[in-house]
């Protein structure tokens, strides 16, 4: 993947932005205003603007991530919904105070019940239209970091294949193997011992790292089976298509469910015959 692949979502903000802010500074243009004069007029939209960033972001960084790629769509659009409200609402107050002259009486202003639903619908429709983006942006932005963790991971093996062929004989590779390994998580590589892992649960794109030194489990940018093929043999046994356990870690073994701490994890039947072999 080239350097522009890699960076097109920070391309498409940018252009999303540039189009955000030139489209209505060129209308002014186009009305026959002024450079100096358009630039004037762009100032009582500066607020809305703000606010048009501070929604796109918060959904971007934290809403996206934290919600709809875990595929919890109806929690992400009610919360989504509340937040651009109230920023919605918080615009409004903001252009009042400092764009409305203090001696006008708000009863007395006269607005055609048509200006405030076009007004009104064209909030919802570029509110509508920079979330659509958001997400895209975002889903493009996963798929580059798990199409370049997995060239990746495919160089390291070749890299480990070749060292392993060439210098070390299979004892000293089996001696040599690490007892950790590296995960994607929140923009950052984090090392996880081996010894800490109880299970693991998969969830498309994303694996979650259930751990004994911490109560909330690790969420990681990876698919489980490229955990798998990171995980010795002799210690972890995959039971089920969305699950992999740590054999020393299994307390108890009742109606092809396995308990490991606080959770029952199912055997499916496609996994039984390899994991009893284990035991």
């Amino acid at each position: 993947m080239n350097k522009l692949s890699r960076n097109s979502h920070i391309i498409t903000q940018v252009f999303i932005w540039m189009l955000v802010f030139i489209t209505p500074y060129g209308y002014f243009l186009a009305e026959g205003f002024g450079v100096v004069d358009s630039l004037k007029f762009m100032v009582p939209f500066l607020p809305m603007f703000f606010m048009w960033m501070i929604g796109f972001y918060l959904s971007y960084f934290l809403f996206i991530p934290k919600l709809y790629l875990m595929k919890k769509y109806l929690l992400f659009f009610i919360i989504v919904f509340v937040v651009y409200y109230l920023l919605g609402y918080l615009t409004g107050k903001i252009s009042q105070w400092m764009f409305m002259p203090d001696n006008i009486n708000l009863e007395d202003v006269h607005i055609k019940s048509g200006t405030i639903w076009i007004g009104t619908m064209t909030q919802v429709f570029v509110n509508l239209l920079l979330i659509m983006t958001a997400i895209a942006i975002r889903v493009q932005r996963e798929q580059n970091m798990a199409y370049l963790q997995q060239e990746t991971e495919k160089q390291s093996e070749v890299s480990t294949a070749q060292l392993t062929t060439e210098v070390a004989t299979p004892a000293v590779a089996s001696q040599n193997t690490p007892n950790y390994i590296f995960v994607k998580c929140e923009y950052k590589q984090v090392r996880i011992d081996l010894d800490d892992i109880m299970y693991i649960s998969g969830m498309k794109d994303y694996v979650r790292i259930r751990l004994v030194s911490q109560p909330l489990p690790i969420t990681a940018l990876s698919t489980l089976k490229a955990i798998e093929e990171k995980l010795p043999d002799d210690r972890f046994c995959r039971v089920h298509r969305s699950h992999i356990v740590a054999i020393d870690k299994i307390e108890s073994v009742e109606n092809n469910r396995i308990k490991i701490a606080d959770q029952l994890i199912p055997i499916s039947e496609t996994y039984q015959d390899r994991f009893n072999g284990r035991l």
